[in-house]
Parts: structure tokens; C-alpha cells; sequence
């Protein structure tokens, strides 16, 4: 389905000196969508422009910026992209990757149940993105058909990660608290408590899941409150309820999904997908090729899409996704009531005969006149009149070239395809060939280019090497050279950065080279005992370390000022760390007493007690005995503990 553009006060408007308004395409529960080119990276964006009345909320707009930032930081195939989050003039707004395609929504209503393959296939790519979000903190809480958008070539990707939780400041309120997501799909949790972690957004995607079965919801009710109690209070039928060719592994994952108590569900986002794998993997290719009775409608001949946004991002919808069966059983026309002769009043049976008889004339001319309209419509539509030579499409504009098979009586089906050299939107080939003879209605398969097939470098950084291979093999794109590099903040084995940079766009099989963090880098502490104090501290500042001074102490063996002792005495440490210096105040320096004309025995023993070692040194033998002069001299400092010579005459 195709959106025309509407008068709007924003169309052709740029908004933040960045995004020139260029299309109104839905309203919704949260505001309007635009679509907008990205004048500096030149893109067009989905820009989604919130209600004014939530943009005049402050604390909603603080919880927006902060869903929207955490929701940046998530690039998965399966996730619609954030770009941009901004505000001009009191215009509060969110820049996202543009998808074009329809919502789940939309292809449930067209088919009204799919077959188990697709059911499933769908329900692995939710749980795909899911599973990289929550492992970044990212509770999407609002899982719902409307929010699951079918690309033009058949890929799925879920929109509006966390964003329902920035609604909480101005959401109404529901049974016990603010009540946040579509009631259909929300888990007794957040019923109740108005609390949601990774486990409710499972209990949505058994809803789900259970829903794309069956076609019809997996929780109905004639008002929002009585389908909340049956959350509560209720238990989930199992898909085999409503269509009972559906096997038992397919009862197992909605029913462990859909558990009352988030402790008996699935744990992580991951163990939900290994057994829907397993099922895609294992289940005969009959069963999950299959496609279930249309659900019986509940009123007015329609199926219920409960909670349904009809503000969905959607944009010039030409390709659906391939060939998914009939969309429901044909009906018989009723048999017509027997005919039977009217009997005038005053009239008997017999004489109604010839009445009957005078009318079979005309009937028996509209039946000739009908076999003759039939054989001529059969002559022109089957016969010589339906040939047609199918013309040569390649090079036209997807418009031009489905035109010129509408008014060839032939049925154009788009399918998408990537090209390096056709320009986008233009026909790259078809289906058959140029000069191919049809007959009238007969379809024609046009590919149409996408222009070159590029993606971006997703953001690798803080993941193992093999998480990084896997994410870049997702993207059709290559693990390079690793580069081994310390990193003070990165542990070991994660990737620090990738070249070309994240977001970079290249060809397919393109390799990326990371930077893989080897851990912080150790740092030799050296020894620096004798080393002077300002000299150590500049040298270990150089290194990234740091020093811190224990105290000082005597010794007269180290110079005063310099590194009596350290703690680490040598080995290695890591940047900021800190090393521990004792530094020397150089000897304990004691005065020498005057002990001239003392005896040499008292003169010895006032120098011991001043803390010296005493040498006596006899000039011309001592004869007289008695003490003449000290080396170092008297009233001299001289180290404690330290050698006086004693001069005795």
C-alpha cells in the first residue's frame, strides 16, 4: 500500500539543519512518521515526530532521549536501525532506518494465518534482534504484529526497541499502575506490577507466535480490562486448540513462552530460539508448509487485530513477501430454491401448466444469448485475441513498467534485487523474457534494482572475535586481519575498534580488520634505591605510574634525598598503579664532646656514650696517658655509630 502525500506544516520543512521533511506517511500511538532525507549523509530516514503533548512532558522527554540513546547503540539485521534523536523548536523527534515493505499486521490480514515455516521464520528473526538487545540491557515491551515490519524482499525487522518505556510518564493508567504496550500482548507482570524485563517480552512472542498460527489472538476479550484479568488469571490456549493440524512441538514453544510465571519461562531470548530451530530444523517439510484455515471472524466478517496502529511506518508497499498460498477458502454460492409454478386464485393445478409452458420461451432465448456470451469471452480471453508479446521492460522505471503490463492485460509481481550497475527503482529483469509470448492475465515477474548491495560496519567493539565473525557474516561481510594491541580499558579478547570504522559502508564479502585487546599493559617498575627522589618521580610519571612517599628515615649509606626503599622492590605493574618509596634523610649526624686532658679511659668512655665507636691513637707511646684531640675534631658532627679517632699523649 502506497501512502500520497498530505498537507502537512512539516512537509518541506528541515528540521535540527538536518532533515528536510519530504512525506507524511502515518499517524500513531506516539505521534506522526515522516519520511526525510538525511541531508548530510544524503539517506532518507523514518523520522518519527511525537505528539506535542508528549513533547511538552518533560520527564518524557528525558526518557525518551535515553531509551533512544540506549536503542542507538543496538545494530542487528532483525532490529530497525535508531539514527538521530533531537529537538527543534519544541518538535521532538526520532531519526530511523526507513524500511520499506508492510507491517506483520498488514500480511496477517491479507493471509489470515501463515504457514508454520513462515511462522516460525518470522518468530527466529524477533527473536534474533531480542536476543541482541537484551544482552545490551534493552527491553523491547512492546511486542506486537504492528511493530514487526516485513521488508520489500521478505526481510523481518522489529521496530520501536524500549521506546514504549519512554511513554511511562504519560501512558494511562492501567490496573495497578502505569499499564505500558499493546493489553493484547502484555505479559500478568506488567499487568500487575507494571514490571517488565527480558522475560515478558518472550511471553509477547509466544502471543505472537500463537497469533501468526492461528490467525486469530492468542488473549481476546470485549474490553482492554477483561483481557488484562485473563493475562492474570487465565492460562494461554495452545495454537492446536484452534487448528488442530498444527503438531505438538508447536503447542511446547507457546506454551513454555506464555507461562503465567516469568520463572517458568524461557530464561534468556536465546533458549527460545534453539527450540524454535529446532523445530524449523526438524518438523517434515509437509507439516511447516501447510497453511491453517483462515480464523473464523468475530464480527462483521473481520478477523480482530487487537490494539492495531494504524500509524504503522510503511512506505510505497510494492513487494510483499514471496508467495505465501490462497488467503482464505472460496466460498460456493448457495444453491438457488426450486422453482415451483405460482397458482392463481380461482385457478387449479392443471390449468398452471401452460402458464409455465408460455414462459419457458424467453428463458430458453437467455440461455442461447448467455452460451454465446460465454463462447465469445472464452474466444477472446483463450483464444488468438489473448496473445500477447511481452515488450522489452529493462531500463524503465518500476512505474513506467509495471504500466505498460497493466495495459497489456498482464499482472505485474515486483520482487527486489541489488545491482552495481542499474540505477535504483529501475528493472533489472524479467519473467519472463523480452519477446516472450502471454496470453492475457498472465503475471510477469519484474526485478527491480535496489541499487548496489552495501552494508554498514556494525559497531564490533566490546565483542569476542567470534561474536565479531558471526556479526559480520550476518551482514554478508568478512572478519580481516587481527591486530593484537594493549588497551587499559578493554579485557583481553574483545575487539577495541574495527577498520573501516563503524558504519562505514562497503560491498559484500568486504573483510574488516579489528583491534583485539590483549589487556591492560604491564609497566617495569625498575630500581630506583639511591636514586634521588625528583628523579624517580619524573621517570615513573613517564611510565603511567604513580609514587607515594611512606616517610624517611637515617642512614648513612644513602644519601640524603634519594630512595632508602621501595615497595614493589622491582617487577612490573600496570598503568596508574602506585609505587612506595622510602627516602633517606641521610646519617644521624651526633656533636662531638671535647674530652682534652681527660685519661684515655674517660675520655673513651664519653665518646661511646655519645653513640662512637672509639680508635685510640698513641702519640709517642701515651706515656702520660691522657686524651689531646679527637678526629673529628671536638664540637664536630660525626655520624652515630660511626669511628672517632682518640688521640692520647
Amino acid at each position: 500500500m502506497a501512502y500520497a502525500p498530505q498537507e502537512d506544516s512539516l512537509v518541506d520543512r528541515t528540521l535540527d539543519g538536518r532533515y528536510l521533511v519530504r512525506e507524511h506517511i502515518a499517524d500513531g500511538g506516539m505521534g506522526s512518521v515522516y519520511i526525510a532525507l538525511d541531508t548530510r549523509l544524503d539517506r532518507d530516514v523514518a523520522l518519527k515526530i511525537m505528539r506535542p503533548e508528549l513533547a511538552r512532558d518533560p520527564e518524557f522527554v528525558e526518557r525518551f532521549r535515553s531509551e533512544a540513546r540506549a536503542a542507538a547503540r543496538l545494530t542487528h539485521p532483525n532490529a530497525v536501525a535508531v539514527y538521530d534523536q533531537g529537538e527543534d523548536d519544541k518538535i521532538v523527534f526520532l531519526a530511523m532506518e526507513l524500511v520499506e515493505g508492510r507491517t506483520l499486521r498488514a500480511w496477517l490480514r491479507q493471509v489470515g494465518a501463515l504457514t508454520p515455516r513462515e511462522a516460525l521464520e518470522v518468530t527466529e528473526a524477533v527473536l534474533s534482534a531480542l536476543n541482541a538487545a537484551h544482552a545490551r540491557g534493552i527491553v523491547h515491551r512492546d511486542i506486537k504484529p504492528e511493530n514487526v515490519l516485513i521488508a520489500a524482499d521478505g526481510h523481518v525487522k522489529v521496530a520501536d526497541f524500549g521506546l514504549a518505556r519512554a511513554v511511562t510518564a504519560t501512558t494511562a493508567t492501567g490496573l495497578s499502575g502505569p499499564l505500558l504496550g499493546t493489553v493484547a500482548y502484555l505479559s500478568p507482570e506488567q499487568v500487575e506490577h507494571g514490571s517488565a524485563d527480558e522475560r515478558s517480552d518472550l511471553y509477547a512472542v509466544g502471543l505472537l507466535l500463537h497469533e501468526l498460527l492461528t490467525g486469530r489472538p492468542a488473549v481476546d476479550g470485549p474490553t482492554p480490562i477483561n483481557i488484562a484479568w485473563q493475562h492474570v488469571n487465565g492460562t494461554v490456549p495452545p495454537p492446536s486448540a484452534a487448528v488442530a493440524a498444527l503438531p505438538p512441538e508447536l503447542d511446547d514453544i507457546t506454551t513454555w513462552a506464555t507461562q503465567r510465571d516469568p520463572a517458568d519461562r524461557p530464561s534468556t531470548a536465546g533458549a527460545l530460539l534453539e527450540r524454535v530451530r529446532a523445530a524449523l530444523d526438524t518438523l517434515p517439510d509437509e507439516v511447516l508448509d501447510r497453511r491453517p484455515e483462515p480464523a473464523a471472524p468475530t464480527q462483521a466478517g473481520q478477523t480482530p487485530a487487537p490494539g492495531h496502529d494504524t500509524g504503522t511506518i510503511k512506505r510505497h508497499t510494492r513487494v510483499i513477501p514471496r508467495a505465501h498460498g490462497a488467503t482464505a477458502s472460496t466460498a460456493k454460492p448457495a444453491a438457488a430454491p426450486p422453482t415451483r409454478a405460482v397458482v392463481e386464485p380461482g385457478e387449479s393445478a392443471g390449468a398452471a401448466a401452460p402458464r409455465k409452458r408460455a414462459r419457458s420461451g424467453p428463458l430458453v432465448l437467455l440461455l442461447l444469448l448467455a452460451a454465446a456470451l460465454i463462447t465469445a469471452g472464452g474466444y477472446w480471453f483463450f483464444g488468438p485475441p489473448s496473445a500477447r508479446v511481452l515488450p522489452e521492460l529493462t531500463g524503465l522505471q518500476s512505474v513506467q513498467a509495471q504500466d505498460s503490463l497493466t495495459a497489456l492485460d498482464l499482472r505485474p509481481n515486483v520482487e527486489d534485487g541489488y545491482s552495481e550497475e542499474v540505477p535504483r527503482g529501475q528493472v533489472i529483469a524479467s519473467d519472463p523474457s523480452h519477446g516472450s509470448s502471454l496470453r492475457r492475465g498472465d503475471e510477469v515477474l519484474l526485478v527491480v534494482s535496489k541499487g548496489p548491495e552495501r552494508y554498514d560496519v556494525p559497531d564490533l567493539a566490546g565483542m569476542t572475535v567470534a561474536q565479531a565473525g558471526a556479526a559480520l557474516k550476518e551482514l554478508k561481510l568478512s572478519l580481516g586481519a587481527q591486530t593484537p594491541s594493549f588497551s587499559e580499558k578493554v579485557p583481553a579478547g574483545k575487539v577495541i575498534s574495527s577498520e573501516p570504522a563503524t558504519g562505514t559502508t562497503l560491498r559484500p564479502g568486504t573483510a574488516v580488520k579489528v583491534t583485539v585487546s590483549k589487556g591492560r599493559q604491564p609497566v617495569a617498575v625498575g630500581d630506583w634505591v639511591g636514586t634521588s627522589l625528583e628523579d624517580v618521580q619524573a621517570e615513573l610519571e613517564e611510565r603511567g605510574l604513580k609514587i607515594s612517599v611512606a616517610g624517611t628515615e637515617f642512614s648513612s649509606r644513602i644519601d640524603k634525598g634519594a630512595v632508602l626503599s621501595q615497595q614493589p622492590a622491582d617487577g612490573t605493574l600496570f598503568k596508574g598503579d602506585t609505587v612506595t618509596v622510602t627516602v633517606s634523610k641521610g646519617p644521624d649526624l651526633v656533636k662531638v664532646p671535647n674530652v682534652r686532658g681527660e685519661t684515655s679511659a674517660e675520655a673513651k668512655a664519653a665518646l661511646e656514650s655519645a653513640g662512637f665507636s672509639v680508635k685510640i691513637n698513641r702519640i709517642a707511646g701515651g706515656l702520660f696517658g691522657t686524651a689531646h684531640s679527637t678526629v673529628p675534631a671536638a664540637g664536630k658532627g660525626a655520624p652515630r655509630g660511626g669511628t672517632v679517632v682518640l688521640n692520647v699523649v
